[in-house]
């Protein structure tokens, strides 16, 4: 099935530094940005700018993989949606690139862009190339500017995305331990999380109704198999030739399930009370008669706090690495002076806390050129059952 229709604007990505265009306030519809130009100027940061081509290569990757679960209606709508999305994150990738040029010596940040692009070209090509099932990096180039990217593009968007997270991860307190006393306390507060239900798995033997000429004659069968069982022939043998149960075929057994998930409520009702290798009553419910022998359970219970501390410790440090990584980005936001394509009236809708750009104070551009490159127990028998006929 053919993907949906690639926006790539009207002109292949080039090395030529794009034409500065006059931006205002025009609202932006999902249809206008199908034939933008790759050139096209979408967000200003600062001094620098973010083109098309930067945004629209990813969106229409992600729209090509999600091809034929899209209706035709709404594609415009998502890959509006999708182009934002990507813009927000390219905007905040700047942010910080930005501030890290201004902390660190230009001199190490041209060798840090330098070893960041043979880390490109040495590894992600090759990673991109196998799972694209392309030839060679001219193949991968190719199929890029077909999206409204190239090759030269993503190993840009590459260094700066590597730099920026570097950059803040130097800025973040992310090795302090959390407290011992923090981590009992989010045990308290989230322990229905820890809570697991009771399960159980067992052996079934089932005669239905819909498959039986009366109910009389389905009683005589389900009797006679538990009888089977009862004078030794194995449950697995009896459930394979009597069930008609689809558990049959694994000789009536059933792995685990949990309390509370079974349509039957006799079924149920035996294998979360019955003892462990006891033999059910004969059971009934809508769909047929039932003998069942538990062969396992697990009561329900919470898990220790010892058990889960590793994981409680892990996660409270990422949630506070995380916080802090969004408070210093959003920091950062409040003094850059930022405008999209899409901004309306109020920018603090989508970057909280960022100066909007009006066409008055918009600043002069700086081009960035792209770089080139998972034995039952014995049966207590409870007595033979009964024939009802």
């Amino acid at each position: 099935m053919p993907g949906p229709p690639i926006a790539t604007g009207q002109s292949a990505p080039t090395d030529q530094p794009p034409q500065v265009q006059a931006e205002t306030f025009k609202e932006v519809k999902p249809a206008d940005i199908v034939n933008w130009d790759g050139s096209r100027i979408v967000a200003r940061v600062g001094n620098e700018v973010i083109q098309w081509r930067d945004v629209i290569g990813t969106v229409n990757e992600r729209l090509s993989n999600a091809a034929g679960r899209i209706p035709q209606d709404k594609l415009d709508d998502i890959r509006m949606q999708l182009a934002k999305q990507q813009l927000e994150q390219l905007i905040q990738t700047k942010v910080i690139c930005n501030e890290a040029k201004r902390k660190v010596a230009a001199e190490a940040i041209k060798k840090i862009n330098e070893k960041l692009g043979e880390v490109f070209d040495e590894r992600e090509i090759p990673r991109v190339i196998v799972r694209a099932g392309a030839k060679n990096a001219a193949e991968i180039d190719a199929k890029l500017r077909e999206n409204g990217s190239s090759l030269d593009h993503q190993r840009r968007l590459f260094v700066d995305r590597m730099l920026a997270q570097d950059f803040v991860r130097q800025k973040v307190k992310s090795d302090e331990d959390v407290p011992l006393e923090n981590q009992l306390a989010f045990y308290e507060q989230h322990k229905d999380e820890y809570d697991y239900k009771a399960k159980s798995r067992w052996e079934q033997i089932t005669i239905r109704f819909d498959r039986t000429p009366n109910r009389n004659e389905a009683y005589r069968m389900i009797a006679e198999a538990g009888n089977r069982v009862l004078r030794g022939e194995p449950f697995a043998i009896v459930a394979r030739t009597a069930s008609q149960n689809s558990s049959a075929r694994d000789g009536g057994a059933i792995d685990w399930t949990t309390r509370g998930s079974l349509a039957s409520e006799a079924i149920e009702q035996a294998v979360f009370t019955l003892p462990a290798g006891q033999m059910s009553p004969i059971l009934e419910d809508k769909q047929g008669f039932h003998i069942v022998r538990v062969i396992e359970r697990k009561d329900a219970g919470r898990k220790p706090f010892a058990d889960v501390q590793a994981d409680i410790r892990k996660n409270m440090k990422k949630d506070r690495t995380d916080a802090q990584v969004d408070q210093y980005i959003a920091d950062l936001q409040k003094q850059t002076k930022i405008w999209t394509a899409f901004d309306g009236p109020d920018r603090s809708e989508t970057l909280p806390g960022a100066t909007l750009l009006t066409p008055s104070n918009l600043p002069v551009p700086v081009i960035q050129p792209e770089v080139q490159q998972t034995q039952m127990p014995a049966a207590a028998a409870p007595g033979a059952y009964q024939r009802k006929y």
